[in-house]
């Protein structure tokens, strides 16, 4: 059995391999709106008939001010957001769609992009 010390890490490990997955997805669609369509749909289960559309632009601007809420809260408050998503075998989705934006508006993933079209 691990300890809880262990089973912590590994939860640590799986939550950032969710954005390394969702990283992925980007640099196959190339787009991070076909992405964040795409997690919407995980998250909330999809539309279907009598449900209303789900709207991927006000998620990411959601994203973005829970985003910039929680890096200017006092160090106590993203102390306390931490321990109480240390249990979760993935990411809150509005960390996730607001770090996959993040990271598609970087030279990290513009260069990998870069690098993918030149003819060797």
């Amino acid at each position: 059995a691990l300890d809880v010390a262990s089973r912590q890490l590994l939860l640590e490990w799986q939550r950032s391999a969710e954005f390394s997955c969702d990283r992925a997805a980007l640099l196959v669609a190339q787009d991070s709106k076909v992405v964040v369509n795409a997690l919407l749909k995980l998250i909330g289960g999809g539309t279907s008939s009598g449900r209303q559309a789900l709207n991927a632009e006000a998620f990411l601007e959601q994203a973005a001010a829970y985003s910039a809420a929680l890096e200017s809260s006092p160090r106590s408050v993203r102390m306390a957001q931490r321990a109480a998503s240390s249990g979760a075998s993935h990411p809150l989705p509005a960390l996730r769609v607001a770090e996959l934006d993040r990271w598609s508006k970087g030279p990290e993933f513009h260069g990998l992009l870069a690098r993918g079209r030149r003819p060797d």
